[in-house]
């Protein structure tokens, strides 16, 4: 009895510490996804203005003859978009390779542990991505033309 009982200590103590892994990894990861959704959100809305800035005399052009900020602002939301949606293609490519040397090295680590096979989950996976990836882009694309137009569209007809 006395052995069963030390035993379902040390069981629970490890579980106890297997818990804590779980979260540590839970809250990491969600830190890394914040982190780097604002990195995208810099780079995707520094891309578009720096189109916007090579264009400051088309979109000086646009606005004296009548353009309103909408028919000025949909292209650059379009590219934006397209740049997200290009990042994601890249992230689901990276992702798929990644996992699959992942859960080989795992099996060659434990190989009793049965990994989640994601074969059916790839095509919401790639769409979700897409989704989010586009979103990002309108959004970064959105407060980039958004800033111009304010700040300096107004005043940019030469």
């Amino acid at each position: 009895l006395m052995r069963s009982s030390a035993a379902s200590d040390v069981y629970k103590r490890q579980a106890t510490k297997l818990s804590n892994i779980d979260m540590i990894v839970r809250v990491a990861s969600l830190a890394i996804i914040v982190i780097l959704a604002i990195v995208s959100l810099f780079i995707i809305s520094n891309t578009v203005k720096v189109t916007m800035f090579s264009r400051r005399t088309e979109i000086s052009i646009m606005k004296s003859v009548g353009a309103t900020n909408g028919f000025v602002r949909i292209p650059f939301i379009v590219e934006g978009m397209l740049i997200g949606l290009i990042s994601g293609g890249i992230s689901v490519a990276i992702l798929l390779v990644a996992y699959k040397y992942a859960v080989q090295a795992l099996y060659n680590i434990v190989p009793f542990l049965n990994a989640v096979d994601i074969d059916p989950y790839v095509m919401y996976i790639i769409a979700g991505y897409a989704i989010v990836g586009a979103l990002f882009g309108l959004f970064g694309g959105s407060i980039s033309i958004g800033k111009y137009l304010n700040n300096e569209g107004e005043n940019a007809v030469a």
